[in-house]
């Protein structure tokens, strides 16, 4: 039989691809279709007020294909999450709600850029973690994320699905990553579910009864909506009708995201005619969702099993044998055809051609019309308000921050510490001695690559060394501090040669100290002259130091 080929036909840039696996369920089909059921229905639970930027997380069974071995059954999802980054990791949070509901299933996950969830921990990661060496490596598992390590299976060849999957079992312990890790990774989902509710924004819009009616009876179609009209093109403008009908305000719900797009996406010159002519913010965004709207609609009308993408995935199909050399029109061929048309219409169709469907089913429904009659009675629209949409403004200060905090080291220094010229000169020079390549600066403690060796270590002599330069630091006269050292006159030739070093140190430390005090004088004066952000504030930055701590400082 011939190799099967995957019948994906959408194909999304930003996407998160999961499989889930057991080890303990019986390859069944009905059993997984059951499974598959439940961690629908469970997704649903968590997700029902969120609106989803594109596609929502649901799962299917799948049969093996090449890109699984051996594994006959598993569940599958490919969920496209397009501009908005806030659904890939409401999924991640999705994921671990199944892992602690459903604690005997191994989930898999990947993006478009590979092993998102390492990626998201890089600080922490053990060294032996490149790219190369992930394959079949990061799972989730009872409700913790797990990296199977190189001495369990070496780095050297590809690690099969099948030998990891057993890992993960037999070894979970060793293979579950650590604290740091997963803290690093499951600090992006701390704040779900409540995130949910702080990621909506309200605003008044003025739009046409029907459109309004269908945003307030199902507001997760405002995604596709608003993506609409953001992408529309010169072709869409032929659907774009004049309005006719009653206009009426209502308080629609966007995500964050949804709202930023639809306001920054110029208005072009309108076209349609309306029965208002006001540039009223309100007016405006009911223009660009109308238009949103009609350019959705525009597929409405076709046959989505005569389209291109249909007969792709139905070509696919029979060459994978799916159709079991039946008969073409017979009975059983044309069963299985049903069950094809119904899986390309839930998960393989395109987006828009689905959607425009289901608003045609919906505007024709009894519940459509009632809603639509109470909103055109509905005498209490001019006492909507807007949410503030301050936060669509930042200076470059806070940009600055947010990415000093999320892409650098934390600030390890307080406000009300002392930042002293050794301090600034210090964390420079830690900086300067780290390693760097091409995947940029090391940020992990060297020592971790050094081997621990046994080093011997003379406690007394340390204690008395130690207490000749801290007598010598709190004198000007270093010389004279170390001629009162109490230092054994029999010492041998090694403790000569000691004393001898430390003192050239001790005579180069005044110098070094009034060289580190201009250092800092000169960072603050150029801190005060590049303004609100520059490459000085950047390198403080990169050191763990707020450049308003020097500022403020006397040192």
């Amino acid at each position: 039989m011939a190799q099967k080929k995957p019948h994906f036909v959408t194909i999304c840039e930003d996407s998160v691809n999961i499989h889930i696996f057991s080890l303990n369920l019986e390859n069944n089909f009905a059993s997984w279709k059951v499974l598959c059921e439940n961690i629908n229905t469970c997704i649903k639970l968590f997700s029902n007020e969120y609106i989803w930027h594109k596609d929502e997380l649901k799962f299917h069974v799948s049969h093996c294909d090449i890109n699984t071995e051996n594994i006959p059954i598993y569940l599958r999802s490919t969920t496209c999450f397009g501009d908005n980054i806030e659904d890939e990791w409401f999924i991640v949070y999705l994921v671990m709600e199944i892992s602690k509901n459903f604690n005997d299933v191994i989930i898999q996950m990947s993006d478009n850029d590979g092993e998102f969830l390492l990626i998201e921990a890089a600080p922490y990661l053990p060294t032996w973690v490149k790219p190369d060496y992930t394959e079949n490596r990061v799972f989730v598992y009872n409700q913790h994320i797990h990296l199977i390590p190189p001495h369990l299976a070496t780095c050297d060849t590809k690690l099969k699905l099948t030998e990891a999957l057993s890992y993960i079992v037999n070894y979970p312990q060793e293979t579950k990553v650590s604290t740091d890790i997963e803290n690093a990774i499951l600090s992006r989902v701390a704040h779900f579910p409540q995130r949910i509710y702080d990621n909506f924004h309200y605003t008044v819009v003025n739009l046409p009864l029907t459109i309004a009616t269908l945003i307030i009876m199902k507001p997760s179609y405002i995604s596709a909506i608003v993506e609409a009209y953001c992408n529309h093109d010169i072709l869409d403008t032929k659907f774009h009708q004049d309005i006719n009908e009653d206009m009426i305000k209502v308080r629609v719900k966007f995500t964050k995201c949804l709202y930023a797009m639809l306001m920054h996406c110029r208005l072009k010159q309108n076209i349609i005619k309306c029965n208002t002519t006001s540039n009223e913010k309100s007016n405006v965004l009911g223009i660009k969702l109308t238009r949103g709207f009609q350019s959705l609609m525009k597929s409405s009308k076709e046959d989505v099993f005569s389209n291109r993408e249909f007969q792709r995935y139905l070509n696919n199909l029979k060459e994978t044998g799916y159709f079991r050399n039946k008969l073409e029109y017979s009975k059983e061929y044309n069963e299985l055809l049903e069950k094809a048309k119904q899986h390309f219409l839930e998960f393989e169709c395109p987006q828009t051609t689905l959607l425009s469907k289901q608003i045609e089913e919906i505007m024709h429904s009894d519940e459509y019309r009632k809603l639509n009659y109470k909103l055109k009675h509905d005498k209490s629209q001019d006492n909507l308000i807007d949410d503030s949409d301050d936060w669509l403004n930042i200076d470059s200060e806070q940009l600055n921050n947010f990415l000093h905090t999320r892409y650098t080291e934390n600030i390890n220094i307080k406000k009300n510490d002392l930042i002293s010229p050794q301090v600034i000169t210090t964390k420079l020079q830690d900086f300067l001695n780290k390693a760097s390549d091409f995947e940029g600066v090391d940020t992990r403690d060297s020592t971790e690559e050094i081997n621990k060796e046994k080093i011997e270590f003379d406690s007394n002599e340390f204690i008395n060394y130690l207490d000749k330069i801290m007598s010598s630091y709190s004198s000007d006269n270093f010389e004279e501090a170390l001629n009162k050292s109490d230092i054994d006159e029999d010492s041998d030739d090694t403790n000569d040669e000691l004393e001898e070093e430390l003192s050239q140190k001790l005579k180069l430390f005044q110098s070094n100290k009034q060289s580190k005090q201009t250092i800092a004088l000169n960072l603050k004066q150029s801190l005060k002259e590049e303004g609100i952000t520059g490459p000085s504030s950047n390198l403080l930055n990169t050191i763990g130091i707020d450049k308003t701590y020097i500022m403020d400082s006397d040192k």
